[in-house]
């Protein structure tokens, strides 16, 4: 399946996106978190990476927010960053 990618790019396509409907889950306190793994291209990694960077949030962050923008329920506290790797010390320096 082709995608146009400029509309990919845009904003207002994710709005016009179908939201997903199945029953909300909500993640119980104490439940452990399990990976979730992709393929996918090297500066696609890059991006996200410079992302997390530009907005002082790791790489996990980044995505949750991304899945949070096509319709994924995510709580406002999965949003928090967590302890692990950083990059810099928000001075923009590794």
């Amino acid at each position: 399946m082709k995608t146009n990618n400029a509309s990919m790019a845009d904003p207002e396509h994710f709005s016009r996106m179908p939201r997903h409907t199945a029953q909300r889950l909500q993640a119980a306190p104490d439940e452990r978190e399990v990976p979730i793994q992709i393929v996918a291209p090297e500066a696609l990694r890059r991006q996200v990476t410079r992302m997390g960077v530009d907005e002082g949030e790791n790489i996990r962050t980044v995505v949750l927010r991304g899945l949070r923008a096509i319709g994924i329920d995510i709580a406002e506290s999965e949003l928090t960053d967590r302890p692990g790797r950083r990059w810099g010390n928000g001075d923009g320096s590794k």
